[in-house]
């Protein structure tokens, strides 16, 4: 019993000066990270002034509508011979591109 208390003692021993040389060293290489992080973050503040970051935000929502509005679905290859030929599209594709929609050029 005694001998593994020994062994325990001995071990905290050896490793408590390690431990503490290597939290001193994270101390201030958590320092020199904080740092690099203000650096970064002052450095992207100054690329974009808030008018600029304004303007890219709503071109980008624009986008975003637009994608949305125009989910246009293409003409499966039958109907495309179909409208090549000269003839009308089914009456639910008739629907779906509404006069003022824009076909393929193909098409």
């Amino acid at each position: 019993m005694w001998r593994i208390a020994l062994l325990v003692l001995l071990a905290l021993a050896v490793s408590l000066p390690a431990y503490a040389k290597t939290n001193k060293h994270e101390k201030q290489h958590k320092a020199e990270r904080l740092n690099k992080q203000q650096q970064a973050e002052r450095s992207r503040e100054e690329t974009f002034s808030p008018a600029e970051r304004n303007m890219i935000r709503a071109q980008l929502q624009q986008e975003e509508r637009n994608k949305k509005q125009k989910k246009q679905k293409k003409l499966p290859p039958g109907l495309q011979k179909k409208v090549a030929r000269g003839k009308e599209l089914p009456p639910g594709w008739q629907k779906k591109v509404a006069p003022g929609d824009s076909l393929d050029y193909q098409v």
